[in-house]
């Protein structure tokens, strides 16, 4: 009879063990699933600004092309302003 009790007592005594173990890895998978709902929030982010950023710079090189274009028109135009008049000169010499 003391052999029983002695090995309900040990079977009482890993079944605490156990559950205090479940409670652990519980409490340890809680904190799992909360971390990778953090990760997957941040990556949300992550994409986001992403796109962000990529419609950024698409726009600021659209931007920067169209003002370096025109620096080029004007430049140009400055140039043939310059040619034309050098022209109409060498014209007005040659009648002379």
């Amino acid at each position: 009879m003391v052999f029983l009790k002695n090995g309900q007592a040990e079977l009482t005594k890993e079944v605490h063990g156990l559950k205090e173990g479940q409670k652990k890895l519980e409490v340890g998978q809680k904190k799992l699933e909360e971390g990778q709902r953090q990760l997957q929030s941040d990556v949300t982010e992550i994409k986001l600004g992403q796109e962000r950023l990529q419609k950024n710079i698409i726009d600021s090189l659209g931007t920067y092309t169209e003002k370096i274009a025109e620096h080029v028109d004007y430049r140009t135009d400055a140039l043939n302003k310059r040619v034309y008049r050098l022209e109409i000169e060498v014209e007005r010499m040659s009648r002379q």
